[in-house]
């Protein structure tokens, strides 16, 4: 079975892992996939949150950037939408990316990347984010 979600977020992780700044912490929600009734309430159980964003960026100055993930025409959920309204609500950083390059724009103004990486190499991003 395709998932298109899962595969970009596998080649944004490769795209980051060279570009970001190494104090960055940076994490994957483990919300996505199915799961087995008794998996899911044990997850449930340890707190969960149906909705949260696929990846958690901790940034400079304590600030949280936060990026759900979709494939191309793919939409959020209402879950989703509430996690997202939340978040900004208490000024964390919110987007969501259907590409790296989109990911990448959200990501520009957190001051993520390394000075020295150029980002507006398009043949390397669509390379990439090819499915």
């Amino acid at each position: 079975m395709e998932h298109p979600e899962q595969k970009l977020q596998e080649k944004l992780r490769k795209f980051l892992t060279s570009r970001l700044k190494p104090e960055i912490v940076w994490m994957a929600s483990a919300n996505g996939g199915y799961r087995d009734p008794h998996t899911a309430v044990s997850l449930k159980s340890m707190g969960v949150l149906p909705g949260a964003p696929d990846l958690c960026f901790c940034l400079d100055n304590g600030r949280t950037g936060w990026i759900e993930l979709k494939a191309p025409g793919g939409r959020l959920s209402p879950q989703q939408k509430g996690v997202a309204a939340r978040l900004i609500r208490l000024n964390h950083f919110w987007g969501v990316a259907h590409s790296i390059k989109e990911a990448v724009d959200i990501m520009k103004p957190w001051d993520v990347f390394k000075a020295e990486v150029d980002l507006n190499e398009p043949r390397e991003i669509e390379e990439t984010e090819a499915w």
